[in-house]
C-alpha cells in the first residue's frame, strides 16, 4: 500500500477558510505548505489484527524518527485537514478532544467541525501520541482515547487519524477495540533503495542551492558517489546480500541515516575526490564498508545528542537543574553514553553511563 493510495481514499476537507482556527497556541493548526523533498513511503497493514473495511479510526505507527510527523504534515497539506500536535499541547484527559475543538475553533465553528466529523467530510490528524502518554497518567490517556471513541462511533466516515510509535499505537488500538471502535493499524515501512536514492537527492536539492547546482552540472559523478556510499553501508550491514534483505532496508531506509548521507554529499565540492576518499577509508578493502558505517553512525549519534534528547529533555530538567546548580547540558547523551546504554540493553546488564550530576538531577534524567 502506498502513501498516495491512502491519501486518495481520504476526503478533501473544507480547509482553513471554511473552518478557521482562532486559537493557535493549543497545538492545532493547518499546513499551508507541503515539503518539496517529501517521498511517500510504503505503508503496510499490521498482520497482528484483522483490518476493518471501513475503520472509524486509522492508527499509523513507526519507530522513532521514521517520519510519522512528516507524513502527518503532508496528509494535512494535501487534504486541508486540521492537525493536532500533542507534543505542543497540554496533558490530555477526559473530553480533551471535545474541549480542544471548542478552544481552537471557537464555540460557533466548533459545532460545524463536529458535524463535518460525523458526516465523514472532515478528519482530524492527531500526532505524537507518545508525548501525550508522557504528559498524562494512564487514566488520563485512556480517558482521551475514550473521548475519541465517543465521537468516532457515530461518524459515517473516518474522523480520526492517529500517529505514534509502535508500542503506543498497539496500545491505542487495544483501547479502541475494547470500546467497540473499528480501527486500522498501519505501519510506515523503511524506504526502498529507490526511495532512499530519491530522498537523498531531493533533500540535498531543497536545503542547499549550491549543491543542487553541482548535482545538475555533475550528475554522473554525483550518482556514483551516492551509490558508492549506499553500497558500502549495505555491505557493512548484510555483507554481499541483496538490498531486499530486511536488515539492509531497515537501516538504509531509515530517514536519519539518509539525512546524514545527504549532509555528507551536500558538503562535497568535488565528487571525484569524495569517491577516492571513500575508497581509501580503511586499511583493507574488506574494512572499508565498516569504516563508512562507523562514520555515518557517529554522525547519527551526534545528531541524537544535539537535535533530539537535549532539545526534548532540557525543558523537563531545567527547574531541578537550577535548584541543584547544575548546567552541564553538553554532557548529556554523548555518543559514548549512547553506546554504553545500548550495550547494557543488548547484553542485559548494567553499564554505568550517566554523566556526573547531582543525584536530584540524575533521578529525573534517568
Amino acid at each position: 500500500m502506498t502513501f498516495d493510495e491512502i491519501a486518495k481514499n481520504l476526503p478533501a476537507c473544507p480547509g482553513m477558510e471554511a473552518l478557521p482556527i482562532k486559537v493557535r497556541p493549543t497545538g492545532m493548526r493547518y499546513e499551508s505548505n507541503g515539503l518539496p523533498e517529501f517521498i511517500g513511503p510504503d505503508i503496510k497493514p499490521s498482520t497482528i489484527i484483522e483490518q476493518p473495511d471501513q475503520p472509524k479510526v486509522i492508527i499509523i505507527s513507526a519507530a522513532g524518527a521514521v517520519g510519522k510527523s512528516t507524513l502527518a504534515k503532508e496528509i494535512a497539506y494535501r487534504k486541508q485537514s486540521p492537525i493536532w500536535d500533542l507534543a505542543k499541547a497540554k496533558a490530555v484527559g477526559e473530553d480533551s478532544v471535545t474541549g480542544q475543538i471548542t478552544s481552537a475553533f471557537g464555540f460557533e465553528i466548533a459545532a460545524q467541525v463536529s458535524q463535518q466529523l460525523l458526516k465523514g467530510r472532515l478528519f482530524l490528524l492527531i500526532d505524537a501520541l507518545d508525548e501525550a502518554i508522557v504528559k498524562a497518567n494512564e487514566a488520563g490517556y485512556e480517558a482521551f482515547i475514550a473521548n475519541i471513541a465517543e465521537i468516532a462511533k457515530d461518524s459515517t466516515g473516518t474522523p480520526f487519524i492517529l500517529l505514534g510509535r509502535t508500542q503506543t499505537a498497539e496500545t491505542t488500538w487495544l483501547l479502541l477495540d475494547h470500546l467497540g471502535i473499528s480501527a486500522s493499524l498501519l505501519t510506515i515501512q523503511p524506504f526502498t533503495r529507490e526511495q532512499a536514492e530519491q530522498y537523498i537527492e531531493a533533500r540535498i536539492s531543497n536545503f542547499d542551492p549550491l549543491a543542487r547546482r553541482r548535482i545538475e552540472e555533475h550528475r554522473g559523478p554525483f550518482l556514483n558517489a551516492r551509490n558508492l556510499i549506499l553500497d558500502h553501508l549495505q555491505r557493512a550491514v548484510v555483507g554481499d546480500g541483496q538490498i531486499s534483505d530486511n536488515a539492509a532496508r531497515e537501516f538504509l531506509g531509515y530517514a536519519p541515516v539518509l539525512e546524514t548521507v545527504a549532509v555528507l554529499l551536500a558538503k562535497e565540492g568535488n565528487y571525484h575526490e569524495f569517491i577516492e576518499s571513500l575508497n581509501s577509508i580503511g586499511s583493507q578493502e574488506m574494512d572499508r564498508p565498516l569504516s563508512v558505517l562507523n562514520h555515518v553512525v557517529t554522525r547519527l549519534l551526534e545528531r541524537e545528542q544535539t537535535q533530539k534528547l537535549q532539545v526534548n529533555i532540557k525543558p523537563a530538567l531545567e527547574t531541578v537543574a537550577e535548584e541543584a546548580g547544575w548546567d552541564s547540558w553538553s554532557d548529556l547523551y554523548s555518543p559514548d553514553e549512547q553506546r554504553a546504554r545500548l550495550l547494557g540493553l543488548i547484553l542485559g546488564c548494567h553499564i554505568e553511563a550517566c554523566p556526573e550530576m547531582p543525584s536530584s538531577v540524575r533521578a529525573h534524567y534517568e
